[in-house]
């Protein structure tokens, strides 16, 4: 008796710890798309920006 409980125990326990390693790593997941999304804008803003300086220095350059 004391040992079917003791098994029903560490069979939720065991489902307890799966439910929590999935949720972590779903997190984890989302922190990491967060962060490539960052990157890939900070890296579009950087690229936009030298673009829009090197067409503003064309327009400027024409302007002599």
């Amino acid at each position: 008796m004391e040992r079917t409980r003791l098994r029903m125990q560490v069979a939720a326990l065991e489902r307890a710890l799966e439910t929590s390693e999935r949720q972590r790593q779903s997190v984890i997941d989302r922190y990491e798309r967060l962060l490539a999304e960052r990157d890939d804008s900070h890296r579009d803003l950087s690229t936009g920006e030298r673009r829009t300086g090197s067409s503003l220095r064309r327009l400027l350059t024409g302007w002599y």
